[in-house]
Parts: structure tokens; C-alpha cells; sequence
């Protein structure tokens, strides 16, 4: 962005690159990471679909950690707590 601004600032030939194709390449960038988050996460619904005992495991595993907590919210410090999920994650 900088060298394309410099460029038009100097009257200068914009080159090859320009504003479109910065925009399709952060579109790619941002798409291609999306999809490995989006497929991660389908992935391991269907393994809890498909093992109804380990989902049970990891709900009561949740539940009695917000028992536990008054606030009701799983923040990160609380990893260590839930190893039953953890694996299930590990898994997927």
C-alpha cells in the first residue's frame, strides 16, 4: 500500500499490483484461514455426534466447572481443569 501510494503521490506507473488485487489477496489470506477453523470445528461436532458417552463426559466435565465458578464463564486458566475435553479436542 505504501509503494502503490508513493507511486500515484509521483505520478509514477501504478506497476502490476493494484488496489483489486491487494483486496483478492487479503480475501485469500483471510478465506484460507477461515477454512481450516471452519473444518477443525465440523470435525469435531461430528466426533461428538458420533460418541454420544465422550460428549456426555465433556458437558459434565463443563458443567461441574461452572458449578464451581460463580461467574459462570470457562476462561483459559481453567484448561488444566477440563482434561476430558482437552483430549476430546486433541482428537479432532
Amino acid at each position: 500500500m505504501n509503494e502503490m501510494r508513493k507511486r500515484q503521490l509521483n505520478n509514477q506507473p501504478g506497476g502490476y499490483f493494484d488496489t483489486k488485487q491487494l483486496k483478492m489477496v487479503l480475501l485469500d489470506l483471510f478465506f484460507a484461514g477461515s477454512e481450516t477453523t471452519v473444518t477443525t470445528t465440523k470435525w469435531g461436532i461430528l466426533l461428538l455426534m458420533l460418541h454420544p458417552h465422550w460428549q456426555e463426559r465433556c458437558h459434565t466435565e463443563l458443567d461441574a466447572l461452572l458449578v464451581e465458578r460463580e461467574n459462570r464463564r470457562v476462561r483459559l486458566a481453567d484448561k488444566s481443569k477440563l482434561v476430558v475435553l482437552q483430549a476430546t479436542i486433541c482428537v479432532t
